[in-house]
């Protein structure tokens, strides 16, 4: 545990060092929607559901390389952590039924910034995310991630605090496949939630 803890250490204290912006922070996730295609021996059905109001945690690091116009073009790397959440059923007992996802994403971002001490900016997220849940959602599948794409705008003030408003939207599937001389069961659930998420940070230059 303590090697890996260095090893992120490392990490981060390299990216930090190449990089020329640093944000950190958490987000709300207001309620959307959640999608299921779920196909059993070549059969499909599609359902839908509202999620619950959720949480995250995000860092990405930004290297500013062009300017343009009023403004600066800028690349980077970031991942997230979405806190488990359920499907509000209302009493169902899918709402037992938590996931999350665990995103790693390439960034595009564009800003301009202002004589004062606020400046604006859009980005593009784009990249994977890995798909996890609690025992009652897994239960005997197997979970795998899917595309990852976030587009968002956001203002900087006083140089430091961030506020962002973003769209997301994450893909995953659980699949479950048994065989014996009896019985041979083979199904998959290709899932998809989008939502749009209120991000609050920090941003270290």
């Amino acid at each position: 545990m303590k090697i890996k803890m260095l090893l992120i250490l490392v990490i981060f204290a390299g990216l930090g060092k190449l990089c020329s912006e640093i944000n950190l922070g958490m987000g709300i996730d207001l309620p959307g929607n959640y999608e299921v295609v779920t196909t059993n021996h070549g059969i499909g059905s599609e359902s839908s559901a509202v999620l619950h109001t959720g949480t995250e945690f995000f860092a990405e690091f930004m290297k500013s390389v062009l300017a343009v116009g009023n403004g600066t073009l800028s690349f980077g790397i970031g991942a997230g952590y979405l806190f488990l959440r359920a499907q509000d059923n209302k009493g169902d007992l899918s709402e037992e039924s938590e996931f999350g996802f665990i995103p790693y994403y390439l960034i595009g971002k564009y800003g301009i910034y202002e004589k004062t001490n606020m400046s604006f900016y859009g980005k593009l997220k784009v990249g994977y995310a890995n798909l996890y849940g609690n025992e009652e959602f897994t239960g005997d599948a197997d979970l795998a991630g899917g595309n990852y794409t976030g587009i968002s705008c956001g203002t900087i003030l006083a140089n430091l605090v961030l506020f962002e408003v973003a769209f997301q939207q994450y893909h995953g599937e659980s699949s479950y496949r048994y065989l014996d001389e009896y019985i041979y069961i083979d199904t998959s659930s290709n899932i998809t939630i989008s939502h749009l998420s209120i991000l609050l940070g920090i941003q270290i230059k």
